[in-house]
């Protein structure tokens, strides 16, 4: 399956789900794992991040939502070479990572084939139920492999939260 990711939390999942040779594109903000980094950019920001401040990043997504402008912009080229069966985009906020807009639009120039899954998790738990759902065979096994191990980082996590709300003490995740 020629796969897509709109989203560099969902690149990781594939990659960690074992997937990762069938991802053909990803975003600018794809960084991880390092073979990542070597994937076409199908999505650019429509500003440059690295030059600008909190502040200053946060003031330009302002504008360009206000005014109905793009934030990110969909790379038709490197889109239509990867002609995917699957984007992996997101559905909870529209500044985050791309969304309707750049879904629609990828979804329109590839004829409306594609199908689309937009993750909208709520929580850890969400995420990692979804991807135990959607995998079969060897990837069912890994991708439960990897809901155990993460449920259990996970659970350590709320634990040391849990520590910190009554004790106080700052807890540092790795």
């Amino acid at each position: 399956m020629k796969l897509v990711s709109f989203l560099p939390s969902a690149t990781e999942i594939l990659y960690e789900l074992g997937v990762g040779d069938d991802v053909l594109a990803v975003t600018h903000e794809c960084n991880y794992p390092v073979e990542a980094k070597a994937k076409p950019r199908v999505i650019h920001s429509s500003f440059d991040p690295q030059k600008m401040s909190s502040q200053e990043i946060d003031k330009r997504v302002i504008e360009l939502v206000s005014s109905g402008q793009d934030i990110y912009i969909l790379d038709e080229q490197v889109l239509k070479k990867a002609n995917p069966d699957l984007i992996v985009a997101q559905g909870i906020c529209e500044v985050c990572s791309p969304y309707t807009r750049e879904i629609d639009k990828a979804v329109s120039l590839l004829g409306g084939r594609p199908e689309v899954l937009v993750l909208d998790p709520k929580n850890l738990d969400d995420i990692l139920q979804y991807y135990h759902r959607r995998r079969k065979g060897r990837q069912e096994r890994k991708s439960q492999r990897l809901c155990t191990k993460t449920g259990k980082k996970n659970f350590s996590y709320q634990r040391h939260i849990q520590d910190f709300k009554t004790k106080g003490n700052v807890y540092r995740v790795a």
